[in-house]
């Protein structure tokens, strides 16, 4: 976890992006802030869940979509979910009511440098990207006096 506030300088650039893995430092320093964020980036609408044991998942209601219409990178600790829906020229059908949204989207998240990406899975309409802490949290270790 993030312990250090000066570890998270290196994440300046990264204006109005949410963070993974971050959520002690946030809980102390600026959890209004991501809050707010979150609450003004509401598409497609996603659940932050912590599994408990260093271990975190996103959640995207991405109802339509495809795998095939999602794309998720990672570069430089920033992963970005992009999704585009396909719109064929034939299937043009005449809406009485459309609920679903079909826009595209993308969303940025910053991740804590001791995060890896685990599993993906897309199911029944929701995308799923879990984390994991790689990093050990520190132990004290008893040294002998010669």
């Amino acid at each position: 976890m993030l312990n250090d506030p000066n570890d998270f300088i290196q994440y300046k650039n990264f204006n109005n992006l949410p963070y993974i893995g971050f959520d002690k430092w946030f809980d102390n320093v600026v959890n209004d802030v991501f809050s707010h964020y979150w609450d003004n980036t509401s598409y497609p609408p996603i659940n932050y869940i912590d599994l408990g044991g260093g271990k975190y998942k996103l959640e995207f209601a991405v109802a339509g979509f495809s795998k095939d219409e999602i794309e998720i990178t990672e570069l430089d600790g920033v992963l970005t979910i992009k999704g585009k829906k396909e719109k064929s020229v034939q299937e043009k059908p005449k809406y009485l009511f459309q609920g679903l949204a079909s826009r595209q989207f993308t969303r940025k998240f910053v991740l804590n440098k001791d995060f890896e990406i685990g599993e993906v899975l897309l199911k029944d309409g929701i995308l799923s990207v879990e984390f994991k802490n790689i990093k050990k949290e520190p132990q004290a270790r008893k040294i002998d006096i010669p």
